[in-house]
Formats: structure tokens, sequence, C-alpha cells
């Protein structure tokens, strides 16, 4: 398994949510900037208000994409692993785990699902610095960590 081709789709992912982003944001601006002040003042601030709140959130959201998208450009994958730490694929048997950013579940063409986590996830925190065959516990059942690449 090519980890490199991990790391391109994070990265392709975190982009896209960051364009999208962009467009939300240019269009909650385009709406405040639209809406003219009527006789009803108290509607239109309630109204300016959240959008504001709504602009906000937006940018918050965007600001931890670009975080995500800093920390995924500086982890090397091109490091064998022999532990689980930042980088590493890990395999389980019931599920791959790429320890890097939390995007979640995501189909892999020709590697199959993938679940991109952060290190702060609590499955990494049950197996963090774990070895291949290394067992672990995750909500009362038992884990093996089949594999590290």
């Amino acid at each position: 398994m090519n980890k490199e081709v991990l790391k391109t789709i994070a990265i392709q992912l975190l982009e896209q949510k960051l364009v999208a982003l962009d467009t939300q944001i240019a269009a909650v601006q385009e709406s405040a900037g639209a809406d003219t002040k009527s006789s009803a003042g108290d509607k239109y601030e309630t109204s300016r208000a959240m959008m504001h709140l709504e602009q906000e959130k937006l940018h918050r959201q965007r600001a931890s994409f670009e975080t995500q998208l800093a920390v995924l450009q500086r982890i090397d994958f091109n490091q064998q692993l022999e532990r689980v730490q930042l980088g590493a694929v890990v395999d389980t048997g019931k599920m791959k785990l790429c320890v890097a950013v939390g995007l979640g579940k995501v189909d892999v063409p020709s590697i199959g699902t993938v679940f991109f986590v952060s290190e702060d996830a609590p499955i990494i925190k049950a197996i963090w610095h774990k070895a291949a065959e290394d067992n672990f516990m995750l909500n009362g059942k038992s884990f093996v960590v089949k594999s590290i690449i």
C-alpha cells in the first residue's frame, strides 16, 4: 500500500472542503450586503447579527481545516514505522486506520475503506505506540494490531 496515495487523497478532501467553505462564506457576505435596512429595524438587526454569527462559524471551520491541512503536509508518510504514530496506517483486521487528521471514513480505490483519524481519537489513544501483533481494548472489545505500514 502506498501511503503517499492516502496523503494525496486527504489533502484533496481538505482542499475541497476549503473551496466549499469559501463558497459559503461568499454567499453569506453577499446576502449580508444585499440585506437592506427596512422599517422593521429590530428584524434587520437580528438578521445582520445572525449572518455575522454564521460568518464567524464558517471562518472557524475554515481555520480548523487549514490547521488540519498544515498538520497533514508536515507528516512524513514515507517513513517505515514499527509503532503507531502520526503517519502510520494500521490494519486491525476489522478496519484500516490512517493516523493523520480526522476526516472519517473514506473509500479509497484499490485499498478499500480507510478511516482517517487524528492522534486525539479514542482508538488512536488506545493503540498509540503499539507494535504489530499487540492487543488493545476499546469499548470493552479486544482488538489486535495486525500490521503497521
